[in-house]
């Protein structure tokens, strides 16, 4: 291997490091810098420099004793290093932002990690100290692995570097501590690295290799136990005192370069020895004793935790030493499974050693509010809402691919901590048991958290869990357990897609018999099963806060201006609080929605219904009115918790409370002592690692967007876009975080290495749909105003304006839709870096929109003079138009217009063409939904299927193209235009198209994807029966490059 070879090997390993906080530059950024050859930086990693910051965090003389490096290319490495690093000056606010990026690891004790301000911090060090068996190898060995967690359960979601210098590491203790968190202890076993220190020396050249490690995996986590045992026998005597703290600087030194350079966290133990000096501090305290390493250690290590035997398994922690953390002191105990909070044994009256009640509540540096007083112990849980099953991410470590997800219910409050028993069906492995996390309680509730990690395997895999003692108080299925289906490990998932899952104000909602259509979503599970749904947003819908809600007297007020001007104060912010999460739990609890919930993972991104009709899309003044800004806040509360199992912001705005009115250096909006009264909110998960956060908060929601990346399985990926939070009535997204979004695909695409072929992005609003910008024209012409004006002076055509801005109804819809005249630009430009990244990635991009209230088929494709089949064709996109699954449909009238403004549109850059697919062959079960001629546009009920194809056994290579099955590949339907099939894969597209019963993974093109929209036959029919239409979208071989 040549040294340039040896280099990009090296480079191609920092490429594949996990992220998390504290990622280095590779050395190899050097490269080319200042006549800088790959020669110096194999020197310099010959020499132990491996990153970019430990370059730069060096003396030039340092640099210099490295063999091959003369004092002038020492000079310029340096210079070179430093321009990379930020090592100058940086504002406060700056500071306060990286410092709130970084994470803490759970000790096992939650008063310990409440002591410590969240755990063990990384980026620092932390020293224990302590006389023999004070528990500080104990601590050692629950850290190193809760460590390897992930963040929600407060993890480091990496390995761990162990150094051990007594002979006290004992595996056994890991596999005890694993067991606890329900891990795999061969798993936890591998991802520590063991190394014993037989001399000082020895100890500091470990870090050495230490420092090469980290370069090539992720750690989290470094021990050294003891960092002082060796000196005290390497050094004696006063003769060698010197030389002695000398050498320990270096190691100290050393071991915050790790921690800067990679973000870990550092825990070193330390002994103690009587203080003898006869000084005033011997005088005066009743236990003279004091860490050995004098000034050195103290100031090398951030935070100092002293600790002391309690009665037997008992121990005491005291803060000795913090620049941030007050002084305090806590109990934990050590048993079998590690650290953790003492245990109330039977009988035991000892009031002092009695947990407090609601000691998960409290007010302490990570979480906000005082809590509610729980003091109830019965071992019943109330359950109001729930459960229901969240899918977040998968993560792969040793070879292993892990499925995360969560349940959530909400109780009454009281009672003890809840738990989750979860085991697959099939037996092989042992039932776990996983501790609710509680995100959220006032008086009135209790929202908790479970968080679920299951192991996937080479087939695909029921799972059960049981939440042991409930009680349900609402009408949900009372079945003691569900069970949840996840994939193989070589598969992906099969999607749900569904949108506008509520109904209007003023909809008779018997007359549709409910939420039917989830009747036959969970037919459609039962044959064969999902394994994740995705709500395309309106999951919900509030908009009777404003007809039946606290809204009222507000939509009441005749004259615009005071409604403008109408304050939201804190009276009115808690009587929608209590609004949206009653609305919540009452449509959360209403079968069959409830029992999808619990059984199939959801994924969600909202749309305005989730917080009120049309936010975001009236004119911008109004927009900015004080209470339209309070019920963003309120329904993001609630939002957060129902469908992302995440904590809220710990208060919402209010115009009596200035600091809520802006979002702070943190992305949200500022703590109002009122609303943290008598509640708890917890604050210590990191961010979960499917989001994609906005840089800067909407305007008129004081947070930040949240859009959503993850893997769906094998060769699927996901994203999500958060169209609602930044949306005004001429934009939908910040430029800055289209950016965000196109980063974070590009490195996620590079980093799977050609594993994933498909992309399904999520718009919430169809983006290739008829356009409808003369009825636009129209509505928003001065030949309007004086049927405004009538409107407003005697209530003439009220059912025309709505009842915010007085704009005509209609408008804000139609504002809402990517084919808006004001949002041409913006959605030129989307689908044009959609088609470049298809391109580079030679992956196929599908959009799901909903909204719409009627179910389509929109594509995006090269226009024929291109000359490009869609099997090669980066530019072919398909649009599934899928809405709604629960609110009523548009009139014929309206469906049968849009199919007759189905044109062929031409996107600017004169190579795309747009329009919709022929996929309604026939009507539903025979009933007629629209015109007969109308073939494009579908007005009933429905919801989405997506399976990838696994089998192409119905291809021949002769055969008559016919129904998506026979055909040759190279079948050039691609010279019709839009109005014809354009491939294979939509030939015989509708009723007998093998896609269409929503379960078959038979096709034409192998790993492409068969889409089936369920369509409702009779909405009388309260089991909600469908007829399905297919097609398949073939996988994707790049060959033309977008122009």
């Amino acid at each position: 291997m040549t040294q340039t070879e040896e280099i990009e090997a090296r480079q191609d390993e920092y490429d594949n490091m996990g992220g998390g906080p504290g990622a280095p530059l590779p050395i190899s950024h050097l490269v080319g810098q200042a006549g800088l050859t790959d020669r110096d930086v194999k020197l310099m990693i010959e020499g132990g420099f491996h990153t970019v910051e430990s370059i730069a965090y060096s003396t030039r003389k340092q640099l210099e004793q490295v063999k091959g490096i003369s004092e002038a290319k020492a000079t310029k490495l340096q210079n070179e290093a430093m321009k990379q690093v930020p090592m100058g000056f940086t504002t406060a606010t700056e500071m306060h932002q990286r410092r709130s990026d970084l994470i803490s690891i759970t000790t096992g004790s939650k008063a310990l990690d409440r002591l410590l301000g969240g755990g063990i911090e990384t980026g620092s060090i932390t020293e224990v100290f302590g006389e023999f068996r004070t528990g500080k190898s104990q601590i050692c060995h629950t850290l190193a692995v809760t460590c390897q967690l992930p963040f929600d359960m407060g993890g480091g979601e990496g390995k761990c570097l162990y150094i051990d210098t007594e002979g006290t590491f004992r595996p056994t203790r890991l596999l005890s501590v694993a067991n606890r968190y329900g891990l795999e202890g061969e798993e936890v076993l591998d991802n520590v690295a063991y190394a014993r220190a037989y001399n000082s020396e020895h100890q500091l050249q470990l870090l050495k290799q230490a420092a090469q490690m980290m370069c090539e995996t992720r750690f989290s986590l470094l021990i050294v136990d003891s960092a002082t045992a060796l000196y005290r026998t390497d050094y004696t005597g006063r003769g060698e005192l010197s030389s002695r703290q000398s050498h320990i600087a270096g190691f100290m030194r050393m071991l915050q370069r790790l921690a800067d350079e990679f973000g870990i966290a550092v825990v070193i133990t330390n002994q103690v020895t009587a203080q003898v000096d006869g000084g005033p501090s011997a005088m005066f305290n009743p236990d003279p004793k004091k860490p050995i390493g004098g000034n050195i250690i103290a100031h090398a290590s951030t935070t100092r935790l002293s600790l002391k035997k309690g009665r037997g398994e008992t121990r005491i922690c005291k803060i000795y030493d913090s620049p941030c953390l007050p002084e305090g002191d806590t109990l934990f105990a050590i048993y079998e499974h590690g650290i953790d909070d003492p245990q109330i044994k039977e009988n035991q009256l000892d009031g002092n050693a009695l947990p407090k009640p609601s000691q998960d509540a409290v007010q302490t540096p990570g979480d906000i509010g005082s809590g509610p007083h729980d003091t109830s112990i019965s071992n019943e849980f109330q359950v109001i809402c729930g459960p229901l099953l969240n899918y977040q991410h998968l993560d792969e470590e040793a070879g292993t691919v892990r499925w995360h997800g969560s349940v959530l219910i909400v109780t009454k409050p009281g009672g003890k901590l809840p738990q989750l028993e979860l085991g697959p069906e099939a037996g092989g492995h042992e039932k776990v048991v996983v501790d609710g996390l509680k995100l959220y309680a006032d008086p009135d509730k209790v929202f908790w958290r479970f968080s679920l990690q299951v192991p996937l395997t080479d087939v695909e895999a029921r799972w059960r869990y049981t939440i042991p003692n409930i009680h349900y108080l609402s009408d949900v299925s009372k079945e003691p357990s569900r069970a949840f289906v996840v994939p193989a490990a070589t598969e992906s998932m099969r999607i749900m897609f569904h949108s506008c899952n509520g109904f209007s104000v003023g909809t008779d909602v018997d007359f549709w018999s409910g939420p039917a259509v989830w009747n036959d979503v969970l037919r459609t599970h039962l044959k064969r099963p999902f394994h994740v749904m995705i709500g395309g947003g309106d999951q919900i819908y509030n908009d009777s806060v404003r007809v039946t809600g606290p809204l009222k007297p507000w939509t009441d007020i005749g004259n615009p201006s005071r409604r403008r001007d109408f304050p939201f104060d804190n009276k009115m912010r808690a009587d929608c609080d209590e609004f949206y999460y009653n609305n919540y739990v009452r449509w959360y609890t209403t079968e069959p929605f409830a029992s999808a919930n619990a059984s199939i993972a959801q994924i969600n991104i909202w749309d305005d219904h989730d917080i009120i009709d049309g936010f975001g899309s009236y004119t911008d003044h109004f927009m900015r009115c004080a209470v339209f800004r309070g019920i963003g806040g309120v329904a993001f509360k609630y939002y957060c918790l129902f469908q992302h199992h995440t904590s809220p912001p710990a208060s919402t705005f209010t115009t009596d409370a200035p600091q809520t009115m802006s979002a702070g250096t943190t992305g949200t909006a500022g703590v109002d002592p009122r609303q943290t009264e008598n509640t708890y909110v917890y604050k210590r998960t990191s961010d979960d690692p499917s989001w994609i956060i906005g840089n800067k908060p909407g305007p008129y929601v004081e947070e930040r967007s949240r859009s959503l990346y993850m893997r769906l399985g094998k060769r699927i990926a996901f994203c999500g876009i958060d169209a609602r939070t930044e949306r005004t009535r001429k934009q939908v997204n910040y430029p800055e975080t289209y950016d965000l979004i196109f980063n974070r695909l590009s490195s996620e695409l590079t980093a799977a290495r050609g594993e994933i072929k498909h992309l399904i992005l999520l718009l919430g609003v169809p983006i290739a749909y008829p356009r409808l910008a003369w009825l636009e024209n129209i509505l928003s012409s001065p030949l309007i105003a004086p049927i405004k004006l009538l409107n407003k002076r005697f209530g003439f055509a009220g059912g025309l304006f709505n009842a915010f801005d007085g704009s005509v109804d209609l408008l804000d819809d139609l504002d809402d839709h990517y084919t808006a005249r004001r949002h041409k630009k913006e959605r030129r430009d989307l689908v044009i870096r959609l088609q470049q990244l298809s391109q580079e990635f030679s992956i196929r991009v599908t959009i799901l929109g909903g909204d719409v209230h009627l179910g389509a088929l929109g594509r995006f494709y090269s226009n024929p003079e291109v000359n490009v089949a869609p099997e090669h064709d980066p530019r072919y996109m398909a649009n599934i138009i899928s809405s709604a699954i629960t609110n009523k449909p548009p009139p014929k009238a309206v469906a049968n217009l849009l199919a007759r403004r189905n044109k062929i549109h031409h996107l600017r850059d004169g190579k795309t063409d747009e329009t919709l697919l022929s996929l309604f062959d026939k009507q539903p079960g025979g009933i007629l939904k629209s015109a007969a001629n109308n073939h494009d546009t579908m007005p009933s009920r429905n919801y989405a299927t997506i399976t990838e194809i696994s089998d192409n056994s119905g291809q021949t290579s002769d055969g008559v193209p016919q129904n998506g099955l026979n055909g040759i590949l190279e079948h050039k339907t691609y010279g019709h235009d839009g109005h014809h099939p354009l491939h294979v894969g939509e030939d015989g597209a509708g009723t007998e198209h093998p896609a269409a019963d929503g379960v078959s993974s038979q096709g034409v093109f192998k790993g492409g994807l068969n889409v089936s929209l369920r369509v409702e036959i009779d909405n009388q029919d309260r089991q909600g029966k469908t007829q399905g239409y297919g097609l398949s979208i073939p996988p994707l071989t790049a060959e033309q490059k977008p122009q």
